[in-house]
């Protein structure tokens, strides 16, 4: 089945939903820029939430980082163990390299039906709660998703 994928800017989010699909997958780009993967509005939802259903995983997709700049993502306001529990930050290195960027994903399960929010925020050279964006790269305030698990 194919993920359902959209683009979150900071403070912002766009609605979807992960009707059928294994996962919902959330984009978070550099600039904070708001649209839906491939320009398709996925209908039947509210503004602010991704919706998935008990069983499904919500991936949000942080793009590229270089943790040996001082590049990080951090999870600032985890979401309520009752609802989904935190699979934890997931690198991609892009060379064989000391130095080198990764992708970076942020995984989720869920666990039963319910609403929670998840915070993250984007640093560089500093962390949480002093966090500095790097200049021309990443949202200088955090960003919050909101999910609802609903039963399968």
């Amino acid at each position: 089945m194919r993920p359902v994928r959209a683009v979150l800017a900071a403070g912002l989010l766009l609605a979807l939903a992960a009707c059928g699909a294994d996962e919902a997958v959330v984009t978070v780009d550099e600039k904070g820029a708001v649209s839906v993967a491939e320009g398709t509005p996925v209908p039947g939802t509210e503004s602010g939430a991704v919706a998935v259903a008990v069983g499904e995983k919500v991936v949000v997709d942080l793009g590229s980082q270089n943790s040996s700049i001082g590049d990080g993502w951090f999870l600032v306001g985890p979401p309520d163990p009752a609802v989904l529990t935190d699979g934890g930050e997931h690198y991609d290195s892009e060379c064989d390299q000391p130095g080198c960027g990764a992708h970076v994903t942020w995984h989720f399960g869920t666990v039963a039906a319910g609403t929670t929010t998840i915070t993250l925020r984007y640093c560089y050279r500093s962390r949480p709660p002093a966090c500095d964006p790097m200049p021309d790269r990443g949202p200088a305030e955090p960003v919050t998703l909101t999910v609802t698990v609903t039963a399968a």
